[in-house]
């Protein structure tokens, strides 16, 4: 489930963005716009690239975390990753993430 839902955000996204594409980072599938990472699929959950409200927004949602890539307790602070539990909320959290890279951040 998660893997189809990751493959339809790239392509809405893909869609509505210029430069937008699929990629890998930290080897895990990912989404980039401009070559810059700004969205991945990690253990079946959504990571984003997240500031203001919709990090605070992502961070609230039930079981969702600040990213740990090597799960050493060095949490990414920006990222967020969000459970498939939670995956109704994906598309608009990862097309916050793609304005904000867009936006310069």
């Amino acid at each position: 489930m998660a893997e189809s839902r990751f493959d339809g955000i790239i392509a809405l996204l893909a869609r509505t963005h210029e430069a937008v594409e699929g990629g890998k980072f930290f080897g895990v599938r990912c989404i980039k716009v401009n070559g810059k990472v700004f969205a991945a699929l990690h253990h079946g959950a959504l990571v984003c690239k997240l500031a203001g409200a919709a990090h605070a927004e992502a961070l609230a949602l039930p079981g969702a975390i600040l990213w740990d890539p090597s799960g050493a307790g060095q949490p990414f602070r920006a990222w967020v990753a969000i459970p498939a539990a939670q995956a109704g909320r994906w598309e608009a959290l990862a097309e916050a993430a793609v304005t904000g890279m867009e936006g310069g951040r």
